[in-house]
């Protein structure tokens, strides 16, 4: 199998020393098999370390696991979502294994685990609202061990980091994002619902387009205009 891997450099010799914090699955190295995933990983640590390059590293991934203790989390989520509350919370669990794999959590599917492990949502709410989004996988290597026995370095591609223009598409893609969580927080309506009404609003297109800056407002604000200003998306009979 071909996983890839997204950074600011190319990771010919990877380990598990350069894992500086816990991520969904723990602390490790990760790499994924969708190479749009790897790619967005790329531009974003190019963009927060202010770097020019954004490199994805590419390898063949051995399928032999054996003397690895292996998790793989099945597709219902009801265990995954627990373990990446665990291990944001700063639980060690992940250690017991070698070699994780599942759902990555983009940012999209953190702001609903968030809502759960707030105990704003129960758990049944939250996967149902999880699946609404399109599925990623990722891997994470926690020991070296996994990745000498299933990692070979294959080659790596300088993908184009993020200019201005998708800088300010991503700032606006999270704005929407924080914008529809908080709709569906304040007002008590699902994800699904609080997508329904953001992006049918006059709003929406004011901040797609750029209109009088509205788009540099604090979503909580832009929230509370919305519903100010068009009550009738907010109606439920």
């Amino acid at each position: 199998m071909i996983v890839y891997h997204g950074s600011t450099v190319a990771v010919e010799n990877p380990d598990i020393s350069h894992s500086y914090r816990p991520l969904d699955f723990g602390k490790g190295f990760y790499v994924t098999s969708v190479r749009e995933q790897a790619v967005r990983w790329a531009r974003r640590k190019a963009a927060l370390l202010g770097s020019g390059k954004a490199i994805v590293s590419i390898y063949d991934m051995q399928d032999n696991t054996d003397g690895l203790t292996v998790k793989t989390f099945d597709p219902d989520l009801l265990e995954w979502i627990d373990f990446v509350c665990g291990c944001r919370d700063g639980r060690h669990e992940f250690q017991q294994y070698d070699l994780i794999c599942g759902k990555v959590a983009n940012d999209r599917v953190f702001r609903v685990v968030d809502m759960y492990h707030m105990g704003i949502w129960e758990k049944e709410r939250a996967l149902k609202e999880i699946k609404v989004y399109p599925t990623y996988d990722q891997i994470a290597f926690i020991t070296q061990k996994a990745i000498d026995q299933l990692l070979a370095f294959r080659s790596f591609e300088e993908v184009q980091a993020m200019s201005e223009d998708i800088l300010e598409k991503v700032y606006q893609e999270n704005l929407e994002e924080r914008i529809i969580s908080y709709i569906a927080e304040t007002y008590k309506v699902s994800f699904e619902d609080a997508m329904r009404i953001y992006y049918s609003s006059k709003l929406a297109n004011k901040i797609h387009n750029g209109e009088y800056g509205v788009q540099y407002l604090d979503h909580k604000v832009l929230a509370q205009i919305l519903f100010e200003t068009e009550p009738e998306l907010f109606r439920t009979d």
